[in-house]
C-alpha cells in the first residue's frame, strides 16, 4: 500500500512539475501587462504553491531571470517551495533516505563551525537589515532587496525576521512577509535532511 501510495505521489509531483514549467514558460513569453499574461501568471503561483515548485524555479533560472518588485515574491516562494520538495523527495526516493528518527539522534550534534557560520551570518543580516532601515530613514540609497533576501538565504533567515520586526522594517512587503518564513522552513528542511544523513 505504501510503495502505490509513493508511486502515486511520484507521478503527481512530475506530472504537477511539468505543467508548471509548461506553463511558467508561457507566461514568460507572453506579454506579462495583457490580460491573459495575468491570468497565466497566477496560475503560475497556482502551480508552484501545489506541488510544481521545481518546474516554475527552473523557468525563473534559465529563462526568467529579471528580478522586478513584482515579481519577487514568486521567486522567492518558488526557491523555498524547491528546496522544501527537494528534501522531501531526495528522504523517500533517493538512495539517501532520511527518517524522522534519524533527523531527531542527529540534529542537536551541530558541528562547531556550522554553529559558528550560522551565528555570523544571523548577525550580518541583523546588522545589515539594520542599516537599511536607517537608510530609509535618512532617504539614503537603500541595501538592495536582492541583498538582504540572499543573506537570509545563505542562513541569516532568523536574523533578518528578529532585525524585521524588531525595526519594523520590510514587514508590509510580501516578499519578506511570506518569504522570510519559508526561508527558514526551508533551511531547517534541508538542515535537517544533511543531519539526518550525518554529514555535517
Amino acid at each position: 500500500m505504501d510503495k502505490i501510495n509513493l508511486e502515486n505521489i511520484g507521478k503527481y509531483l512530475i506530472c504537477v512539475n511539468a505543467l508548471g514549467f509548461l506553463v511558467a514558460w508561457l507566461d514568460f513569453k507572453m506579454n506579462a501587462k495583457s490580460e491573459k499574461g495575468q491570468k497565466a501568471f497566477i496560475l503560475t503561483d497556482f502551480l508552484t504553491v501545489v506541488g510544481g515548485c521545481i518546474g516554475t524555479f527552473l523557468v525563473f533560472l534559465f529563462f526568467d531571470r529579471k528580478l522586478t518588485k513584482e515579481n519577487m515574491t514568486s521567486r522567492v516562494i518558488a526557491v523555498t517551495l524547491s528546496l522544501i520538495e527537494s528534501v522531501m523527495v531526495l528522504a523517500v526516493y533517493s538512495p539517501y533516505k532520511v527518517t524522522l528518527d534519524d533527523v531527531k539522534a542527529n540534529m542537536f550534534v551541530m558541528n562547531k563551525y556550522l554553529v559558528y557560520y550560522l551565528l555570523a551570518v544571523n548577525v550580518i543580516t541583523f546588522i545589515v537589515f539594520g542599516i537599511d532601515k536607517a537608510k530609509a530613514k535618512a532617504e539614503k540609497e537603500r541595501i538592495k532587496i536582492v541583498t538582504l533576501l540572499g543573506l537570509s538565504f545563505i542562513g541569516g533567515s532568523i536574523g533578518g525576521l528578529a532585525a524585521m520586526y524588531l525595526f519594523k522594517h520590510k514587514t508590509q512587503k510580501p516578499y519578506f512577509k511570506i518569504g522570510m518564513p519559508l526561508i527558514l522552513i526551508a533551511q531547517i528542511f534541508v538542515l535537517g535532511y544533511i543531519r539526518g544523513l550525518g554529514l555535517i
